[in-house]
Order: C-alpha cells, then sequence, then structure tokens
C-alpha cells in the first residue's frame, strides 16, 4: 500500500511539474505574441501618421495655393483701381 501511495505522489509530482513547464512555455509564446501584436500595432500606427501627415500637407498646399490666388485678385483689382 505504501509503494502505490509513493508512485502516486510521484505521479502527481510529475504531473505538477509537466503543467508548470506547460505553463511557462505558453507564457513565452503568449508574450511572444503579445510583443508581435505590438510591434503590428506600432507599423499601423506609424502608417496612419505618415497618411495624416501626406493629408494634411496636401491640405497646406491647398490653403497657400488658393490664398495666393487671391491675393493675385487683390492686387490686381487694386492696381485697375489705382490706374498706372
Amino acid at each position: 500500500m505504501t509503494v502505490v501511495i509513493v508512485d502516486l505522489e510521484v505521479m502527481v509530482a510529475t504531473i505538477v511539474m509537466v503543467l508548470v513547464i506547460a505553463l511557462e512555455e505558453a507564457n513565452v509564446v503568449v508574450d511572444q505574441d503579445m510583443q508581435t501584436k505590438v510591434v503590428e500595432m506600432l507599423a499601423v500606427a506609424e502608417d496612419m501618421t505618415i497618411i495624416m501627415k501626406e493629408d494634411i500637407l496636401a491640405v497646406v498646399t491647398m490653403v497657400v495655393e488658393d490664398t495666393t490666388m487671391i491675393l493675385e485678385v487683390i492686387v490686381n483689382n487694386s492696381n485697375q483701381i489705382m490706374g498706372p
């Protein structure tokens, strides 16, 4: 009977060790997966930032061009009113 209990204790201890090792390996996989997801999210954020900068630059360029055209009209009208 004592041998059976000792064998059972050894089996339980072995199973516990296997579970601990499995959990540690699972944590490593989860950590690597999370790290990969964070890197992917940073890449997406960087891409979005580049797109936003390009969009902002396009809008600023358009505003500058429109402002330049308006100023040209004002100067032309002013020259026509004032005469040569």
